[in-house]
């Protein structure tokens, strides 16, 4: 028998008791909670880990999550900041594995011919228009080290906000599934259509 896990939402009573923990007086609490959010945006533009304000927001939520199931919380902004820290590093890995992902796909002319998804995917990619083709390319390379200074200086390069690089990319990617999921068809065969990972930092497709 499968067993469903249901994602945890906001609710009242949880938000009531976060603002509880920040202030006895109601107003002072949405305050300093506006504060928090505030700066949790903040603390997020500066590792450049878009869109920061969703981001702050998650965090408030999972403190608002942890104090409804009865953890004690000292001090509730920094609680909010180690919090805070995880999610960075999980965007971090999140955003590795999706480069380590897409970038076999230049690797695609050496696979097995015989293969109907791969030949789909190469067909696809020289489909694209070299500009995009390139910016498929560019956004996932660099090093570990210094992949979100690469990416900033590719959208410095492009003459667009880091957001609307990653907005231009997912719409690439939907494109190239699109084309994905055609070629397949015409093959008519059951084969299973490659993984191509979103943008780490993109619009949110949850």
């Amino acid at each position: 028998m499968a067993v469903t896990t249901r994602r945890w939402s906001l609710t009242e009573t949880a938000f009531e008791r976060l603002l509880r923990s920040l202030d006895g007086d109601p107003e002072r609490a949405a305050a300093r909670y506006e504060e928090i959010r505030r700066k949790l945006a903040k603390f997020f533009e500066w590792r450049a880990c878009a869109p920061a304000d969703e981001h702050a927001d998650e965090v408030l939520d999972r403190v608002a999550r942890r104090l409804e199931e009865g953890v004690v919380v000292q001090n509730v902004p920094a609680y909010c900041y180690g919090i805070a820290r995880l999610v960075v590093r999980e965007v971090a890995a999140r955003a590795e594995r999706q480069r380590a992902a897409l970038a076999e796909l230049p690797a695609v002319d050496s696979a097995a011919p015989e293969d109907p998804a791969l030949a789909c995917l190469d067909r696809c990619l020289a489909q694209l228009d070299p500009g995009s083709r390139a910016l498929l390319l560019s956004y996932y390379a660099g090093e570990r080290r210094d992949l979100q200074q690469h990416r900033r200086a590719l959208s410095e390069r492009l003459g667009i906000a880091p957001n609307a690089l990653r907005i231009r990319l997912h719409r690439v990617r939907r494109g190239l599934e699109g084309c994905l999921a055609a070629c397949l068809e015409t093959e008519g065969r059951e084969t299973k259509r490659p993984s191509l990972p979103l943008p780490a930092e993109g619009p949110d497709v949850r």
